[in-house]
């Protein structure tokens, strides 16, 4: 169920978030009576089965919210992480749940699990995989997506394909980097052996992780460019891209592009790599990356290159004045035709991109929809009675 964008003239999609808002404020009412049982529980005064009854209270909000308890952050007290993990069409959801939080003196709450400490990270690795972090030394660079990827190595790992070794790597990857790290900056976790060559290539000791790591996210940082697309765009060279897609009965996201035209070869490549992509890796303007996505007006086809043009000069001029936006690229599929853009304000830019599809007259199934994972599971449709796009079968 997409949060962000949904629509309120959609009586079935408005019951169901009407529904869902309730469940929220049962879960925090139920959670604020059981606040003083959470502190006994956690302070070795009682005993009672914590994990069946967030199974009770807040999954039933959605079986996919997952939670960690921990001390505070900020003060005296305890932390509570809802986190949907893997599902991060459930990001937005998981934003409203804890925005509707009530002050509970002595708890924080948080969207992420938090980076932790050497200490921490070996107590869960061990609990997690029954595996060590003796000697594991670290590797960190530059790859491919603007993401930061990492070597493990140790003197127990065997080869490159040790799957102990890969768990390992992975928990204490989420530990010592944090849950929001791992999702929007990091890149390949690999393994290997320790050997003197690999001594030499600028390894590093689990405690400097994570200041190494901040230090290759800020140097990446610092090489974007300094100004939104928009101011730029105009000027650009613009760079040809050919794919050969299947034919399917429908395709889901952008997969049935065969050419396209972008300013930004590496931005889109990182949109379409099978890694999750987060806008912040390209902007340190705000902009979030989205896309019109057009069904041909008759059927399998997209449109003609001159109506697509079209369309992106009246995107052009709609978020123009404003300064809402720009068009960065487009391209046509077997099925759909497409319209990149870069959007320095999401909900007005997306207004303003469907009120000027809309005055286009563009095809009933025409769509704005999003590269970032964490709003994969959101989509604005041209009009009120434009269904649902396609979606993959793990995006249902």
């Amino acid at each position: 169920m997409r949060w962000l964008f949904h629509d309120p003239s959609n009586r079935t999609e408005a019951a169901a978030r009407k529904r869902t808002l309730a469940r929220i404020d049962r879960w925090w009412e139920q959670f604020a009576a059981k606040a003083p049982a959470l502190n006994d529980l956690f302070a070795g005064k009682k005993k009672w089965d914590l994990p069946a009854w967030m199974d009770d209270t807040l999954q039933a909000i959605s079986p996919h919210l997952m939670w960690e308890y921990g001390p505070a952050v900020r003060g005296r007290g305890h932390r509570l992480v809802i986190t949907p993990e893997s599902h991060m069409e459930l990001r937005p959801l998981t934003t409203a749940i804890l925005e509707r939080a009530p002050k509970i003196a002595g708890w924080e709450f948080y969207p992420y699990r938090l980076a932790e400490d050497l200490d921490m990270a070996r107590e869960t690795v061990e609990a997690r995989t029954g595996g060590t972090l003796d000697e594991v030394t670290v590797e960190a660079r530059i790859g491919e997506g603007n993401r930061i990827d990492l070597m493990f190595r140790s003197p127990i790992t065997e080869d490159e394909d040790d799957q102990e070794a890969r768990g390992v790597a992975f928990v204490a990857t989420e530990t010592l980097l944090g849950e929001q790290a791992l999702d929007r900056w990091v890149g390949a976790i690999e393994v290997g052996a320790m050997s003197k060559r690999a001594r030499k290539s600028g390894a590093v000791c689990l405690e400097r992780l994570k200041g190494t790591f901040d230090a290759l996210v800020g140097s990446i940082r610092d090489r974007l460019p300094p100004r939104p697309l928009l101011e730029v765009a105009a000027d650009a060279k613009w760079f040809l891209v050919e794919l050969e897609p299947e034919e399917a009965d429908d395709y889901p996201g952008r997969t049935d592009l065969f050419v396209t035209v972008t300013l930004d070869v590496d931005l889109w490549k990182a949109m379409h790599a099978h890694m999750p992509f987060a806008s912040e890796r390209f902007s340190r303007c705000g902009q979030t990356f989205a896309y019109v996505k057009i069904e041909g007006p008759e059927g399998p086809g997209g449109l003609k290159l001159e109506e697509r043009t079209k369309i992106e000069d009246a995107l052009n001029e709609a978020l123009g004045p404003d300064k809402l936006g720009v068009h960065i690229g487009g391209g046509t599929g077997l099925r759909y035709s497409y319209v990149d853009l870069a959007l320095t304000d999401l909900a007005r830019g997306v207004e303003v991109v469907r009120r000027t599809l809309q005055v286009g007259k563009v095809p009933k199934r025409t769509w704005v929809l999003f590269f970032d994972a964490d709003l994969c599971g959101e989509w604005v449709g041209a009009y009120p009675e434009t269904s649902a796009p396609p979606m993959a079968e793990e995006e249902e």
